[in-house]
């Protein structure tokens, strides 16, 4: 077998007899590659001793978003932490300020305690000596062109040898792990290197407390028992922890020495503990006996991390946990630490701990740690970030992301990585690995239908042709979690897989009859399996139809993970195509509209056919053109029904056109079509304020609406006119089409009889004149230079808002109103900070939101401060507390920015960009929820966006 070798390079022998400076047209990273690598090697550093893009934690300021990196860090040893770190080095391109380098490289270097800094933009080089306490020296500098005949004293100041010497004389610095396990420590440190990437996991108690795995080793002091499904980062911890054992001894010689244990190579050994131990770290250090570690695991202790007791043979455990027990008995300064599924974990009298899926923080890391860069998993599907709660879901998903750039677009893949990972091993003959799944399968199809207990689930597996070998070994594998009452499988979603793998395999005939029999509920990804499983046209409507009586983001996920992308128009005709194409359009848009918005229906359609007014349907007419490339054209009109035509669009129709190839469009991409022509059209329902309300939708709608057409077409305006009168002054302009959008963009259309139905409502219930309500407050000017003013205009906005935002939603958006983010935080209290501001008439406010018990508690508190309160801007602490108040709350997660600062809202009748838009403040800032709730609901869409131009 080959090792890694931890030596230079062999080919940086030749690296000062050819190194010279880089053309000048060259970037930063040509420099890390011609001049930084080969340099380190030269110097004496091995690729186990150098570390590219080390995060820092500086204390200063308070960056966002990219975090601070050092280029490259060089170190002592396999371990890198603070006590090993010897170089830091700041590359940047040439012709970039040195300087600049120096000082980035300065905070870094002393951050990290590295007591050298080696700067270079492939032209010239210094080298820093850090002084903790006094100015730093440059002490080399050189361009690179001559570096060759400066080697020696390079060599005396920066080589790996030299740094180590300058370090030892260094108070703070502590290089070398102790001596007597040198070689077998490092040689566990080099095998254990892929963990350094791993991230810290919540484990759970069997008192319910949450345990940290960074607090494993120090409040754990005889061991656990670590328990975890398949797939959840068992190995991994056990590697972490062995890494961390090593690390911890390293600085304190005197604790337990760390030792991996797999468990079924102890078995197959058939070694005591003691003797595998003792062949484990022999290997390294030939001269060690059994004696003297049997002394060193009485004297200061063994940590023994015991992975895999559950892949152990069942007939071999008994041996192996009284082995486990004898340790803790013998040894009583040893600690054991062993990892198992918990349907089989050894009955020992440690801690038990169960390893948790992982949470939204963790998956940010993981994946961040998984890819080495930053992780884009707010780009992620929903329903890709909800199955990736498992390490090994999230892993393939990784993977694949980074050989193809892109998410996956087919579940049933994922999902069968992960069947087989509890049915393929190469050790099983093949009857085995058959019968696995097809007793998964059976219990799954069962499971779909009633409940199962022990017995019930034992007597299908017999009676589908297995023996109870294949129960226990599903069992003992975490493909079933079995309890006294109870058998499922480890996750819904596979059971789902299974069962839409079983149906898609039936004849036609017997498939219909099975579709039209399965129940299934609002989460089942059973649908969605589906849809990418099956291709017979008729069979794949009576899932769509089925999907309009689950939930927006389910019929979403359909369209999302039906692998359109690999369904081209090259496989069919255009004939096909567009037929097909037309269909699943047209029924998207009728599903999407009818079933999800059914309030505002007329609207959407009215917007999709280009017209201010609500219409009762919509034609959609549509043709392929073949030449010279494959072009979909098509143009939704106004109808009294909805139906299809397949003919060219005339050109007095909108007309919006698609490349076929270029964006990769194929008979069963209408379904993607419909629903992104019904995201537009319901964003202009919502920019044009064309949604449903109430009497407080009436009152800041017609205001706005009022304000517009006072300074765009001085139409007079008077806050106290009667309604009655203005309901006569709108009535003699009827006639004008249309108002609002071409005076700018951020200004809504609206036509002057949808301004006589809010009037009429009003009139209707009760109300005799518009509530200007922000007039009492006094003008701008005047309000600013009243704290009490601004306090009862900013809690009077912040009602009004809030007010009008749910008035809107429980109208228009009630079908989704699970997925618009305040609605289901509600009810919040409000916590403003206004400052006064230094770029703007206006004050600062600062503002926040925690959710509350009841509306009693709802509200808004104003506090003013003479300068920016610091509170307000720490976000992570106010993150927690959210956290924790929603899961108190038992509310849904929120997607909204839930902290920041602007101006206080304007009550004038133009935006912040100074665009007339006449609206009120309160109308301003419940569109922008409304906005924000809008894009999300079709933010699982994939990111592939149709070339439309019209």
């Amino acid at each position: 077998m080959m090792h890694k070798s931890n030596r230079p390079h062999s080919s940086t022998a030749s690296f000062w007899d050819t190194v010279t400076s880089v053309p000048t047209t060259s970037n930063e990273a040509a420099v890390e590659l011609q001049i930084v690598m080969p340099l380190l090697f030269a110097l004496g550093f091995g690729i186990d001793d150098i570390a590219a893009k080390v995060p820092v934690a500086l204390k200063e300021g308070t960056k966002r978003g990219r975090p601070f990196e050092a280029d490259f860090v060089a170190y002592s040893a396999a371990l890198h932490d603070r006590d090993t770190s010897l170089l830091v080095v700041e590359a940047k391109a040439p012709g970039e300020s040195l300087d600049e380098a120096r000082k980035q490289g300065e905070s870094y270097a002393l951050a990290l305690r590295a007591p050298g800094l080696l700067v270079t933009d492939g032209v010239h080089l210094q080298v820093w000596q850090l002084q903790p306490t006094l100015e730093n020296t440059l002490v080399f500098e050189s361009p690179l062109s001559v570096i060759k005949d400066k080697r020696g004293e390079l060599e005396q100041l920066i080589g790996k040898q030299a740094l180590i010497a300058h370090s030892a004389s260094l108070l703070h610095k502590k290089l070398a792990p102790s001596p007597d396990f040198w070689a077998y420590e490092s040689a566990e440190m080099r095998r254990a290197q892929g963990s350094s990437t791993a991230i810290s996991r919540v484990l759970l108690a069997e008192s319910g407390e949450r345990v940290h795995s960074a607090n494993l080793l120090p409040n754990y002091p005889q061991g656990a028992v670590i328990t975890a499904p398949s797939g959840y980062g068992k190995s991994t911890l056990a590697t972490v922890l062995l890494r961390e054992g090593i690390e911890q001894r390293w600085h304190a010689s005197e604790l337990p020495l760390p030792v991996d244990v797999p468990l079924v190579d102890l078995h197959e050994s058939n070694d005591s503990l003691i003797d595998f131990v003792h062949a484990r770290i022999a290997a390294h250090l030939p001269q060690l006996t059994v004696s003297a570690i049997q002394d060193i695991a009485r004297r200061q202790g063994l940590l023994l991390i015991c992975d895999g007791y559950d892949r152990t043979e069942q007939a071999g455990r008994p041996f192996l946990e009284a082995q486990l027990r004898q340790i803790g008995r013998d040894y009583p300064k040893s600690r054991l630490f062993v990892f198992s599924r918990g349907s089989v974990a050894p009955h020992l009298p440690l801690p038990r701990l169960k390893l948790q899926s992982l949470d939204p923080a963790e998956r940010r890391s993981m994946a961040t740690a998984m890819a080495g860069v930053d992780f884009p998993l707010s780009l992620m599907p929903r329903l890709l970030v909800d199955l990736c709660e498992i390490p090994l879901v999230l892993g393939r998903v990784i993977a694949f992301w980074l050989a193809n750039r892109r998410f996956p677009n087919r579940l049933d893949e994922l999902f069968e990585y992960w069947v087989q990972q509890f049915t393929v091993d190469p050790s099983l003959p093949p009857t085995q690995i058959v019968l696995r799944r097809k007793i998964l399968t059976v219990l799954a199809r069962e499971l779909g239908i009633r409940s199962l207990t022990p017995s019930e689930a034992l007597d299908l597996t017999l009676a589908n042709g297995a023996g109870h070998q294949i129960f226990d070994a599903l069992v003992e594998c975490g493909a079933l979690v079995m309890s006294t009452t109870s058998v499922e499988l480890v996750h819904e979603g596979l059971a789902d897989h299974l069962r839409a793998r079983t149906l898609a395999a039936l004849p036609h005939d017997e498939l219909y009859s099975a579709l039209a029999a399965i129940d299934v509920d609002e989460e089942s990804l059973m649908p969605v399996l589906l849809i990418a499983l099956l291709e017979d046209p008729d069979s794949r409507a009576h899932i769509w139809k089925r999907l309009r009586e689950m939930s927006l983001p389910r019929y979403i996920d359909a369209i999302r993970f039906s692998g359109i992308e690999d369904d081209l128009y090259s496989r069919y005709s255009h004939e096909v195509v567009e037929q097909r194409l037309a269909e699943e359009m047209a029924d998207s848009i009728e599903s999407l509209v009818d079933a999800f918005f059914p309030s505002i229906s007329s609207e959407i359609k009215g917007s999709l056919a280009n017209r201010p007014d609500p219409v009762p349907g919509i034609c959609l007419v549509t043709k392929i053109s073949l030449e010279p490339d494959a072009c979909l054209v098509y143009s939704l009109q106004p109808s009294s029904a909805n139906t299809i035509r397949i003919e060219r669009p005339s050109s007095d129709m909108t007309r919006h056109y698609i490349s076929l190839a270029a964006d990769q469009i194929g008979a069963h991409s209408g379904r993607y079509l419909g629903a992104i022509a019904v995201r537009n059209g319901l964003n202009e329902v919502v920019q044009h304020r064309r949604f449903r309300g109430g009497i407080l939708l009436a009152n800041e709608r017609t205001i706005g609406r009022l304000r517009f057409l006072h300074e765009a077409y001085q139409f007079p305006t008077d806050p106290a006119e009667p309604l009655n009168m203005l309901l006569d002054r709108l009535q003699e302009i009827k006639h004008m089409r249309e108002a609002g959008g071409a005076f700018g963009s951020s200004a809504p259309s609206f036509t002057i009889m949808s301004m006589i139905e809010d009037v009429e409502l009003l009139l209707a219930s009760g109300f005799d004149r518009l509530d200007w309500w922000w007039l009492q407050y006094g003008m701008l000017t005047d309000m600013t230079a009243n704290s009490r003013n601004i306090e009862r205009y900013l809690q009077e906005h912040y009602r009004r808002m809030t007010a009008l935002y749910f008035e809107i939603v429980i109208a228009s958006f009630e079908r989704v109103s699970k997925q618009f983010s305040l609605f289901q935080v509600a009810p919040v209290r409000w916590d403003l900070v206004v400052t006064p501001s230094s770029y703007s008439d206006l004050p600062t406010e600062y503002w926040r939101w925690l959710p509350v018990a009841n509306e009693t508690d709802a509200g808004t508190d104003v506090t003013f401060y003479d300068s920016e309160p610091l509170e307000h801007i720490r976000e992570e602490e106010h993150d927690s507390l959210l956290e924790l108040e929603l899961r108190r709350l038992g509310r849904s997660a929120n997607h909204y920015s839930i902290s920041g600062s602007r101006s206080i809202p304007d009550p004038g009748s133009r935006d912040w960009r100074g665009q007339l838009t006449g609206e009120t403040s309160a109308m301003r800032a419940a569109v922008r929820f409304i906005e924000d709730d809008v894009k999300f609901l079709f933010r699982d869409l994939p990111a592939r966006i149709p070339s439309l131009w019209c």
